[in-house]
């Protein structure tokens, strides 16, 4: 998927003459924030003033979402047949995979729009009454994503300060573009973050000096189901390869790995002998960083399949009756398609935000 935008002059949107860039922003000011503001929200006037935005593989509901006014910058899913845009839709996404647990889409990818691509969108999000848009990225480290995402806010900020200027002005767009350091619900602990100190009346540059030192606090375990992807997941995770005599003596020992991501650094935490042990593991691994305290009342959970099958989990509805009783959101959604992907197919990521979990 190529961008053929009419308004990509060389990607400086200085050289932009400005009444090509009124143009632009006439065009594509179909948004309305309004329509992602929830009637409950606080500070309604202020979250109308901020675009904050997340791409799909934050691993959050997108009832989620729309009730906490995200805006959500969509990414390609590159198949053989030809690319699909990602969104936060679940029946697509389970159909995805039940296709690759059927043997489909091995050479599938996961990539972001193009900075030209992102740009429009972030356009079409914002109302004329934005003054500041709030990127909560995936890890640079691992996507192009924050890179695209930075050339697409750099020329959106050019473009709408120069019709700014032009029309008398003088309160300039200004926009952030959050390296989260995370992958998988990491990212959705940190956007949770943002939106409680949005709450708590903070201005867009106070979030993000806030989550710059946050996102080092934040965890996310995974416990892989099917084999055949450990290797991929080692990779993604670790980056790392797996000799494939392990991989082998895995599956006949039964033997499930407990991956710990944190910031730039990722390890093995652990092994149990099997699936339902490391699910089992990870849930009381969880509970324990809830007893000594959370740095952020919120846990993000995904899993790539059917959420029934986690939540009539004994160590789910465990887990889920601890956070009532501390008053600790808990979030539950189905995978991203990138995250299964990279993770495969019944794999759970389990995020939160603590100190005291070591590295």
């Amino acid at each position: 998927m190529q961008a053929t935008s009419v308004y990509d002059e060389g990607y400086d949107a200085l050289d932009l003459a400005t009444n090509v860039a009124a143009e632009y922003v006439r065009k594509f000011q179909t948004g309305d924030l309004s329509k992602l503001i929830s009637p409950n929200a606080p500070e309604s006037a202020q979250v109308a003033r901020t675009l904050m935005t997340v791409d799909t593989a934050c691993e959050l509901p997108q009832a989620w979402l729309d009730a906490n006014s995200i805006g959500v910058i969509p990414r390609i899913i590159k198949l053989r047949s030809g690319d699909v845009l990602e969104t936060r839709d679940n029946d697509s996404t389970l159909k995805f995979i039940e296709e690759i647990k059927a043997g489909g889409h091995a050479d599938a990818l996961s990539a972001p729009l193009s900075p030209l691509e992102m740009r429009d969108q972030l356009q079409k999000l914002m109302s004329s009454g934005t003054d500041a848009v709030l990127q909560v990225s995936s890890a640079a480290s691992r996507s192009k994503f924050f890179v695209n995402a930075l050339s697409a806010t750099q020329s959106l900020v050019l473009i709408h300060n120069k019709v700014r200027r032009s029309m008398g002005n003088k309160t300039p767009l200004t926009a952030w573009v959050v390296d989260s350091l995370n992958a998988f619900g990491g990212v959705g602990v940190q956007l949770a973050h943002a939106v409680s100190l949005r709450e708590s009346g903070a201005t867009s540059a106070q979030i993000a000096v806030a989550l710059n030192a946050f996102r080092r606090n934040v965890h996310t375990l995974i416990v892989p189901h099917d084999l055949s992807f450990i290797e991929r997941t080692a990779r993604s995770v670790e980056r790392v390869k797996v000799p494939r005599w392990k991989i082998y003596l895995a599956g006949i020992l039964g033997i499930r790995p407990i991956f710990h991501l944190n910031a730039d650094t990722a390890r093995t935490m652990g092994r149990a002998s099997n699936y339902a042990l490391a699910i089992d593991q990870v849930f009381r691994a969880t509970e324990s960083q809830i007893k000594l305290g959370l740095a952020s009342p919120f846990i993000c959970v995904s899993y790539a399949g059917r959420l029934e099958d986690i939540e009539s989990s004994a160590e789910f509805v465990a887990l889920r009756a601890l956070c009532h009783r501390n008053s600790i959101a808990l979030s539950l959604s189905v995978m991203s398609m990138t995250g299964v992907l990279m993770l495969g197919p019944r794999a759970l990521s389990v995020s939160f935000a603590s100190q005291h979990l070591k590295t």
